[in-house]
C-alpha cells in the first residue's frame, strides 16, 4: 500500500499508526505541501473521491459525527 503525504501530519500519523498496528506493509511517499504539491493535478488524479472545495459544509458532516461519539 502506498500512503502519500508527510509523517508529521496528523492525518498521515493515524494512518501510519492504524497500518503498523495491523501490521500491513506500506510505502509512505512523500507530498510537498509547501510547495502545494497536494494541489497539483496529478497528485489529485490519485483519489477520485476527493470532493470539491465547499462541497460539503460543516452541516451537511454533523450527522457524520454522530457515527463516531458514543455515549457513556
Amino acid at each position: 500500500m502506498k500512503v502519500y503525504g508527510s509523517a508529521v501530519s496528523p492525518y498521515v500519523a493515524t494512518v501510519l499508526v492504524c497500518l503498523e498496528e495491523a501490521g500491513a506493509a506500506y510505502e509512505l511517499i512523500p507530498v510537498d505541501m509547501a510547495a502545494r504539491e497536494n494541489k497539483a493535478p496529478h497528485h489529485l488524479a490519485r483519489n477520485v473521491r476527493t470532493p470539491k472545495r465547499n462541497h460539503l459544509s460543516r452541516s451537511s458532516n454533523h450527522h457524520l459525527s454522530n457515527l463516531f461519539v458514543h455515549p457513556l
